[in-house]
């Protein structure tokens, strides 16, 4: 035991004994963990033409014609690259502004070749444009968009039928700013936004030449009305010559064009313009004291409807009955007949034969009822096996009796069946929906 512990200590016979030496490898350093990178580069949006629409101005009812004929003024507009074309070809900037060879001094570059804190802005920015892609913002697809707008649509729709006339309005606003802005972002330029503002802003300006009691006779007043204007028609030095009511015409006539510039091409947006036209009509009629020019607003905006799209035959129909309660007879007709020829339905051909016959031609007018009641009845062989019988004839069928018998408690009697005089006013026609009859005999 001594030894052992001699030995330990180093006192003992033998000197103590080192442990071999191994040196140490060095540890690898760790790799820095590098970023996972996409080769992907967006391409830029074409801009999609818009329409095009007949050169001509001319207003008179000439010819059959559902779209008015007028130039949108999108020449004048231009599209944003994010810079020149040029200077978006071009790598971006460096902000490294040291020499490649540290050893060598650089020469001295004057003040106006030194690259700025705005150069190095103006390079993030475009880094930044480049990713932003709609993918990595989260930005709803043009599909997306069209479906959002339909449901406000709809639910424009039901709060007009339950007279919530306002809350309606703001539904059918909404769809026109989607809709507009939704196209520029693919144009990167702001001419459908800018387009709907001039046009909204027309609409509500043009209402003060409505005559209101002291009225704008005297030049002085309309002067002042005019400088407060923000629409361009009324900055030309010859405006302050006209009358308030020609002011107002120029005015609807600028809105419907820039209406239907700002959702031209879009089936969402006619038909937003087209319930926003038929929402005003019916202020008209329920409440004019709260919207005095509501019904020039509702022809305004259904003459919008057909320039955005020449295919929507419900705004040409409003249109025509619009027409002819202003006494347009002629174009009502005109308008009248296309949508006929292009959507047959009965109660546009009871339209129509009502302007025949404003126009003393009754036998076309005899022609359009004889299709209207045609028509009907298609639509209601066509609807099924549903048959419109007496109260008392559907008590006497068996199945009537049967169930009858299996459905009523035991003690009671079933009811007596009503007399048919209180029923023979409904036979035979069938339900009408989506019509509204006005005092003057026009259906909707």
């Amino acid at each position: 035991m001594a030894a052992l512990l001699a030995a330990a200590l180093g006192c003992g016979d033998h000197a103590p004994r080192e442990a071999p030496y191994v040196a140490a490898k060095p540890i690898p350093r760790p790799e820095a963990a590098s970023l996972v990178t996409f080769d992907f580069i967006e391409s830029l949006p074409q801009p999609v033409p818009l329409p095009p629409v007949e050169p001509s101005a001319d207003e008179q009812a000439d010819s059959p014609r559902l779209l008015p004929p007028v130039e949108l003024p999108l020449d004048g507009y231009t599209e944003w690259f994010g810079g020149s074309r040029e200077a978006a070809a071009q790598p971006p900037l460096s902000t490294d502004h040291r020499s490649p060879v540290a050893d060598q001094p650089s020469a001295p570059q004057p003040a106006s070749d030194r690259p700025s804190a705005d150069d190095a802005h103006n390079s993030d920015a475009r880094q930044l444009l480049r990713e932003a892609s709609a993918a990595a913002t989260g930005l709803p697809t043009s599909a997306v968009v069209t479906e959002r707008a339909q449901a406000k649509i709809r639910c424009g729709y039901a709060l007009a039928q339950r007279g919530a006339n306002f809350a309606a309005r703001s539904e059918f606003l909404e769809v026109l700013r989607m809709l507009a802005e939704a196209k520029d972002r693919q144009h990167g330029a702001a001419r459908r936004t800018l387009a709907l503002t001039n046009g909204l802003r027309a609409l509500d300006e043009a209402a003060d030449f409505a005559p209101r009691g002291s009225g704008l006779d005297s030049p002085g007043n309309l002067k002042v009305v005019l400088s407060s204007h923000r629409t361009p028609v009324a900055q030309a030095p010859e405006c302050e010559a006209l009358l308030p009511q020609q002011l107002a015409d120029m005015y609807y006539r600028y809105a419907q064009v820039q209406l239907g510039a700002a959702v031209a091409g879009e089936p969402a947006g006619s038909m937003a313009l087209h319930g926003l036209g038929k929402l005003y009509n019916q202020i008209a009629r329920v409440e004019p004291e709260k919207c005095p020019s509501a019904d020039r607003r509702a022809f305004t905006l259904q003459q919008a409807a057909l320039l955005a799209r020449d295919d929507n035959h419900l705004a040409a129909h409003e249109l025509g009955v619009l027409l002819a309660e202003a006494g347009h007879y002629r174009e009502s007709e005109i308008l009248l007949a296309q949508v006929a020829a292009r959507e047959p339905n009965p109660v546009v051909f009871r339209n129509l034969a009502r302007v025949q016959r404003k126009l003393g031609r009754e036998q076309a007018a005899q022609g359009s009822d004889e299709q209207a009641r045609m028509l009907a009845e298609r639509d209601r062989s066509a609807s099924g096996p549903v048959v419109w019988v007496a109260p008392e004839a559907l008590a006497r069928t068996p199945d009537a009796a049967a169930a009858t018998s299996m459905t009523t408690p035991m003690g009671k009697t079933p009811a007596t069946p009503q007399p048919a005089g209180r029923h023979d006013q409904g036979l035979g026609r069938p339900p009408m929906s989506n019509v509204t009859r006005l005092p003057g005999g026009w259906m909707r």
